[in-house]
């Protein structure tokens, strides 16, 4: 991203407001097809590690509710233990932890190697990744460190709002939407509180 562009909008009641438009560039020469996207938060993602697999699947349902929802459970290979797990994080749920979705994104998207993922070609022979030998990446210190900091990124505390919006668990539960944002799990609060400080950015 170079900038912005900014252009003057007058609303309904005669008011004027500045928006923004961001605007990119290449180093290189531009390519053909090219979006821009932005990425997905990762606040609050030590909070859902958190809660069991057996209180998820304990919720997936095979037939929709009232309300039209389905939850339906995604299971995946946990790359280190060879084991089915549940699908917790990335595109479509398909990292079973915080440290696989850290590992996949090292081996994807940088061509790192890793603990989990020893060797680059282990992103095109997932059958053959351990058994191909190591390559030089990153050290078990560092996954450790890069999973902790995604475990430990805290949610941001609720503003003060000045208009008066209802706060409190027992008037959310009354909105509807809240079918899609289950209780939390029994002992999830005290696995949680148990947890070192949260750091935010």
């Amino acid at each position: 991203m170079t900038g912005f562009e900014t252009r003057a909008v007058t609303l309904a009641d005669g008011t004027t407001i500045a928006l923004r438009r961001p605007t990119f560039g290449f180093d290189g020469p531009a390519p053909s097809l090219w979006s821009a996207r932005a990425a997905q938060p990762m606040i609050g993602l030590g909070l859902l590690e958190a809660v069991p697999e057996a209180d998820i699947l304990a919720r997936a349902r095979s037939r929709p509710d009232s309300d039209g929802v389905l939850g339906q459970a995604n299971f995946v290979v946990d790359p280190e233990t060879g084991a089915t797990r549940l699908g917790r994080f990335g595109w479509k749920a398909s990292k079973a932890s915080l440290r696989h979705q850290v590992a996949a994104a090292l081996l994807n998207d940088m061509s790192v190697a890793s603990p989990v993922f020893p060797n680059r070609s282990c992103s095109t022979d997932p059958a053959g990744c351990r058994t191909a030998s190591a390559q030089k990446g990153i050290q078990e210190a560092d996954l450790t460190a890069l999973t902790q900091y995604m475990q430990l990124l805290a949610v941001p505390a609720q503003r003060s709002l000045a208009s008066g919006f209802p706060k409190g668990s027992l008037r959310r539960r009354r909105i509807a939407s809240i079918r899609c944002r289950w209780p939390p799990a029994a002992g999830c609060s005290t696995r949680c509180a148990a947890r070192p400080a949260t750091r935010r950015r």
